[in-house]
């Protein structure tokens, strides 16, 4: 027999966090979209712990309130313009 065990070694009260597919490793680090004057806005963002549950938390780059953009920014560029919604396709952090 065997198991798998997860533990949490470490966690974080109050910690900003968004899901994985929002932050992308690039050239120059590691960066996420948000939407600023519906537009795509490329942010540099620095991670830190990652949930079991599919999270990333963010140390900085990120402010409260901005609308993270978490599906199809490997496609996206900085400025391209952008259209919200209630689709999923984008939450508030």
């Amino acid at each position: 027999f065997f198991a798998e065990v997860r533990l949490a070694a470490e966690s974080h009260k109050g910690a900003t966090v968004v899901p994985e597919s929002a932050v992308l490793a690039t050239d120059a680090g590691v960066v996420a979209y948000v939407v600023e004057k519906g537009k795509a806005s490329l942010r540099k963002v620095e991670i830190g712990l990652r949930t079991g549950d599919g999270n990333v938390e963010i140390l900085s780059g990120l402010a409260a309130g901005d609308t993270v953009i978490v599906e199809g920014s490997a496609r996206l560029a900085d400025g391209v313009p952008v259209v919200t919604g209630s689709t999923g396709e984008e939450t508030k952090k």
